[in-house]
This record gives C-alpha cells, sequence and structure tokens, in this order.
C-alpha cells in the first residue's frame, strides 16, 4: 500500500485496520476511485463519518486538506529507506529525536506511569512531561521523515492521550491533600468503578510505555540517539 499501512491523519501504523474514505461522497459525485480516496484507520475514519456537513461548524477537513495529508504521507512513505533521502533527512529526524528524548526522559514521568500504584494518589507534576509532550505535539515540525518512526510517535501521542482522558474523566484533587487520586471513597461506594478505573489507568501506562520503548529503541537503532536521563 502507497500508504505502508498507516493512517494518512494520525499517522500511526495500522496494519489491517485501514479504510478507504471517499474525500468526495459518492453521493456527492465523488468518484470510487483512489485518487479520491484516502487510507484512514477505523478510528479517524469514523470520526470523518460523524461530521454533519450541514452543521454549523462543518467538515473537520476539506478535500483539499484531506488530498493534501494523503499525498505528504505517500511521499514519506516513498521517501523512507531510499538511501539518497535517508541521508538528506537522517539530520532533521536526529534532531527531533533528540528534543523527544529531552522532554521525555525514560526517568521521570514514563518511570513513573511504569511503576506507580494507581490505587494511591499522585501530583500533577509527576506526569507533567507528558503534557509538554502534547503541547510539542501541536507544532507541525515535531515529526519524523522517517514514516517508520513517524508511525511510532503518533502511536506514542495516542497512547498519552487516552491516558490523560483517563486522568480527566476519573480522578480528582483531593482537598485535603492537593493530590490527584481515584476517589477512595469509591472502593466502599462504587467498588465495581473503582476498581475498574485503576484496571484502565494500569493498562494505559503500559501501552505508554510500550510505545515509548518502541520508538527510543526505534531512535538508538536507526538514528544513533540515545534516550536522554
Amino acid at each position: 500500500m502507497a500508504c505502508g499501512r498507516h493512517c494518512c491523519l494520525c499517522h500511526r501504523f495500522r496494519g489491517l485496520k485501514i479504510e478507504l474514505h471517499h474525500i468526495v461522497q459518492q453521493s456527492e459525485g465523488g468518484e470510487d476511485t483512489l485518487e479520491n480516496c484516502v487510507p484512514l484507520c477505523f478510528d479517524c475514519h469514523g470520526d470523518m463519518r460523524s461530521y454533519d456537513s450541514v452543521h454549523p461548524k462543518g467538515t473537520k477537513y476539506t478535500p483539499a486538506e484531506l488530498r493534501g495529508h494523503r499525498d505528504r504521507w505517500y511521499a514519506k512513505v516513498r521517501s523512507t529507506g531510499a538511501a539518497v533521502s535517508a541521508e538528506q533527512h537522517q539530520d532533521l529526524d536526529r534532531q527531533t529525536m533528540r528534543r523527544l528524548v529531552e522532554i521525555l526522559p525514560w526517568n521521570r514521568a514514563i518511570n513513573f506511569v511504569r511503576h506507580h500504584d494507581f490505587g494511591g494518589s499522585f501530583r500533577d507534576g509527576d506526569v507533567n512531561d507528558f503534557h509538554i509532550f502534547l503541547s510539542e505535539c501541536a507544532n507541525p515540525t515535531f515529526e519524523f521523515l522517517d514514516a517508520d518512526i513517524e508511525g511510532m510517535r503518533a502511536a506514542l501521542l495516542g497512547a498519552i492521550r487516552q491516558l490523560y482522558d483517563i486522568y480527566a474523566a476519573e480522578t480528582f484533587v483531593s482537598e485535603v491533600r492537593d493530590l490527584r487520586e481515584v476517589p477512595p471513597e469509591w472502593e466502599a461506594t462504587q467498588p465495581e468503578r473503582y476498581f475498574r478505573v485503576i484496571a484502565q489507568i494500569h493498562v494505559a501506562a503500559s501501552q505508554v510505555c510500550d510505545a515509548y520503548d518502541q520508538l527510543v529503541r526505534a531512535g538508538h537503532r536507526k538514528l544513533g540517539v540515545p534516550s536522554a536521563g
């Protein structure tokens, strides 16, 4: 596949979990051709289907934007592994990797969520590295030219967002200790929810660590950039 089995929007490697989305819908006169399609993961494709074109907020992406995302990703996949292109772009990817391990070293937030029991409390500062990483990812230049490594960065981004979503919905700051925690009173009043949330946090934290480890190892192997810390 021209997309390398990555989603053209979120850049995550999705294997067989890729669908072709019609850029201009057939009901609106779009042709059933590859030129009118963009490969998307199930999540991004689901978002496309959920947008109401007649709603005031309109569609998230215009046809031109979707084609632009697709064509840029296709070009990235084509260039990955090509000796001349890799030589030209590798320095830029090294800079990006060095920045990534600088703001997200293995021995701070990553090490914390790898070992912490979220049945207990924690400080927001314990995971502040993730907030910095999410902010950095808003910078359109904070991505890798190598398609494989970029897919790993996107996977890490998605895992951290998922962990943050659980934090936001299911943990609260204690008025007594100024610490964030799954409300301990839930163990008595809502035990099913209490243990389910803790398990969800542990699973999400493990996925963050797995995505991070894969990305850093790839950076070490392909770019020669060691982890910081």
